[in-house]
């Protein structure tokens, strides 16, 4: 849970807003077998040379490809450097190409432009959550495969 996390980017998330994160990602798999991870670190891992080599590494680290119908988004904040990546699986990308990727990614940039971290995060949250329900709904007999806690990296 977010509470126990301790509070490694106060500038830019406090636990209210991680809370919120939290909060949206658990209501948008309430109508999706999609699976939504955000990570929120400092700066990339030693050896890292960019945002979306971390968010690679942090995709597989966090097993965001073990998903039955492989529909695994990772949504990565670096707080230092101000940067995100945001990273899908097979499953979703064979039916939302890369056009749609980047105009969240544009979308978000305006939002940490304007200072609005967190609610950009809950609304990049939002509208993932919108477009796995499409072609992802939820099934009867779905389980939440992984995790909706935020996670906050300590590197």
């Amino acid at each position: 849970m977010v509470e126990r996390q301790r509070e490694v980017v106060p500038s830019l998330f406090s636990r209210d807003d991680l809370e919120r994160i939290e909060k949206a990602i658990r209501r948008v798999e309430k109508r999706t077998s999609g699976e939504i991870r955000v990570i929120i670190g400092k700066r990339y891992d030693a050896g890292v040379a960019s945002t979306f080599e971390q968010a690679r590494l942090d995709f597989n680290a966090y097993r965001m490809w073990d998903t039955r119908e492989k529909t695994g988004v990772l949504i990565l904040v670096l707080a230092e450097a101000r940067e995100f990546a945001i990273l899908a699986d097979s499953g979703i990308h064979a039916k939302y190409p890369q056009a749609y990727w980047d105009g969240l990614a544009k979308e978000l940039c305006g939002y940490f432009t304007t200072g609005e971290f967190a609610f950009g995060i809950v609304r990049i949250v939002e509208y993932v959550g919108e477009k796995l329900a499409l072609h992802f709904p939820r099934a009867l007999d779905d389980v939440d495969e992984l995790p909706n806690s935020v996670v906050v990296k300590e590197v």
